[in-house]
């Protein structure tokens, strides 16, 4: 079958604007898979959680964001003596740092 003459001249000419135009849904589905691959992996560590390691930090992690808190262990060089498991949580515009648990304490 042949293609008729006026069809054959409203086909689009630059097929690199196809193409760009397959390869952002491709991109666009690929995110959204990653994304819900990455809510799932979340899911299934909320409902397994069953043991927490922490390595000594030599340095305090930045502030966390407003409404957020970061948990590490100290090594005695920032914030807390060595061995402590420090916080810092930002709440109303302020960061705070505390210690959890004093290693010299237990």
């Amino acid at each position: 079958m042949r293609i008729p003459e006026d069809i054959l001249y409203k086909l689009p000419t630059d097929y690199t604007k196809i193409e760009d135009e397959v390869n952002q849904n491709f991109v666009r589905k690929l995110v959204f898979a990653i994304s819900e691959m990455y809510r799932d992996i979340a899911q299934a560590i909320n409902r397994n959680f069953e043991l927490l390691t922490l390595d000594e930090k030599s340095t305090d992690p930045d502030d966390p964001e407003e409404g957020s808190a970061v948990v590490w262990m100290s090594d005695g060089t920032g914030s807390g003596d060595d061995g402590d498991i420090m916080c810092k949580i930002t709440a109303g515009g302020t960061t705070k740092t505390g210690t959890i648990v004093d290693f010299s304490g237990l």
